[in-house]
């Protein structure tokens, strides 16, 4: 791939929503020498930034979250969804292998103090452990 190829699809993945057929792609092109240096910490910008954009999706409808049990189960399953993308884009070879473990540590325990946040949330709200059980069922069980 040429580097405006790149570009390209590193901004596709800033700005639209999953698509399996780009990730295929990535993983399938081979690692370039001469432009991996310059392509990487775009790749990785673009990787941090959705998933800021995930976390700030679900805070941003706590109010809508914690008053529909069925909103609340479906944006943890968009969640949870778009967490296994995210963690698919580090585990790509243009990604040095120190930053894919650093990435990679980052996704896992920043996902799991959102959980634990909306859990302690739950128990403030819910005294029937309903919202609680949801969020726990739909919690990411990462392969370490």
């Amino acid at each position: 791939m040429t580097y405006e190829e790149w570009l390209s699809i590193i901004e596709e993945i800033n700005k639209t929503s999953i698509n399996m057929t780009t990730l295929e792609k990535l993983k399938n092109t081979e690692i370039n020498p001469n432009i991996n240096e310059m392509v990487y910490p775009k790749l990785v910008s673009a990787i941090k930034n959705r998933f800021t954009n995930s976390i700030n999706k679900i805070i941003n409808s706590l109010d809508i979250v914690f008053s529909d049990k069925n909103y609340l189960d479906l944006e943890l399953l968009n969640f949870k969804k778009e967490l296994k993308y995210l963690e698919e884009l580090t585990k790509l070879k243009q990604i040095p292998d120190e930053l894919k473990i650093d990435l990679y540590s980052t996704l896992v325990n920043e996902s799991n103090n959102v959980y634990n946040i909306l859990e302690k949330e739950a128990d403030k709200i819910d005294y029937t452990g309903v919202y609680g059980s949801i969020i726990r069922n739909n919690r990411i069980k990462w392969s370490e």
